[in-house]
This record gives structure tokens, C-alpha cells and sequence, in this order.
């Protein structure tokens, strides 16, 4: 408990200098770029440990990030995101006293609360790379016949990025972006997986 409100804190700390920073800069270069909301629907692909439990593409994802420029071509900004996975499966679990066997729904849900940095390049400076760093909450179940069980955690991962947008209307662009989101072990889990990112930015 004492590690999680210790992880809060530092994040809450680092986002609200990185919204600081970041006002104060829009601010005072919005003539170079203003800042930007973007909305996006999120495609996800378990790896590692998270493939393992649930090796199924999720559907489910949309994500919410601000970014405000510090120079022409480098932001600081928040995102949150939602992913969830879930499959029905029969694959047996092996747990300390014997294996758990039967049809099971396993479901994961996670949210990454991170603090990131954006460089961006080429004409209209259309593509990006990035970067995310910060808490990720993890809820994890899975139901066996009349039976469930379920985990909930607290990691600290990162997130690199690589992406293109284009301006579609006034103030508007179309965004499409592949990150990888790497949470370290907690409590005896860890989270992997990518996720192909389509949205819109303001």
C-alpha cells in the first residue's frame, strides 16, 4: 500500500509539472502550434505473460491523451487508457495444491496512467515517436464454473510509440499510432502487449 501511494504521488507530481510546463509553453508559443486532445479507438495484442493467460486480440480499447508543445516539434502531455481482454477457453491452470480444469472466462482489464514526450519530424511534421512512463492498474479474472477469482495490481511500466497524423479538416488530424506497453512484475503479475491506436486529434 505504502509503494502504491508512493507511485501515486510521484505520478500525480510529474503530470502536473508536465501540464505546467506545458500551459506555460502553449501559452507562450501558440502562434507555432496549439495544443492538442486526442481521442482514439485502441486495438490490442496480448504478449509475454498476458498472452499466456489470454492469447486473444482485444477490441476493446479507447484511449484519451493531451499534449502540449514545449518547441515546434516536441510535446509533453498525459494519457489514459482502457484495454480489456477476454477470452472463453478450456486451457487447464495449474495452481499449488493441483489444476484448475473446465470451460473459463478470463478477463483483464487494464489502465496505464502515464506521463509522456512526443518528438516529431518530416513535412508538416506529420510523424512522431513517444514515449509514456507511469502507474498502470491491472484487474485480472477468471471464472470457472460457479467459482471466480480474481486479482487486482499496481505496476510501474513505460510505453514507446511510433506514429503518423495528418490534418483532415481546420484543427483537425487523423492520428495512427503502434505503442508497446511493458508493465513490470507486481504481486506476482506483469503486463505485456501492444496496441495499434486509430483516433482523431483537435
Amino acid at each position: 500500500m505504502q509503494r502504491m501511494s508512493s507511485m501515486l504521488l510521484c505520478t500525480i507530481a510529474v503530470m502536473a509539472a508536465v501540464m505546467t510546463i506545458g500551459l506555460s509553453s502553449s501559452r507562450a508559443m501558440a502562434q507555432v502550434q496549439e495544443p492538442l486532445a486526442i481521442l482514439t479507438y485502441q486495438i490490442a495484442f496480448p504478449e509475454g505473460d498476458t498472452k499466456d493467460f489470454i492469447d486473444a486480440t482485444s477490441f476493446r480499447g479507447i484511449g484519451f491523451e493531451g499534449r502540449w508543445f514545449v518547441r515546434p516539434d516536441l510535446s509533453a502531455g498525459v494519457a489514459l487508457d482502457w484495454n480489456v481482454f477476454f477470452k472463453t477457453t478450456d486451457k487447464p491452470i495449474d495452481i499449488p495444491n493441483g489444476t484448475i480444469t473446465g470451460e473459463q472466462n478470463r478477463v483483464i482489464n487494464a489502465f496505464p496512467i502515464l506521463a509522456t514526450v512526443h518528438y516529431y519530424m518530416g513535412p508538416d511534421k506529420m510523424y512522431y515517436v513517444g514515449l509514456g512512463a507511469g502507474p498502470y492498474y491491472m484487474s485480472q479474472r477468471w471464472d470457472v464454473g460457479l467459482y471466480t477469482f480474481s486479482n487486482t495490481s499496481w505496476h510501474f511500466g513505460f510505453a514507446p510509440e511510433i506514429g503518423v497524423s495528418h490534418e483532415v479538416a481546420p484543427h483537425t488530424r487523423a492520428v495512427l499510432g503502434l505503442q508497446y506497453h511493458h508493465a513490470f512484475e507486481s504481486e506476482g503479475t506483469k503486463l505485456e502487449y501492444w496496441v495499434l491506436k486509430l483516433g482523431v486529434a483537435y
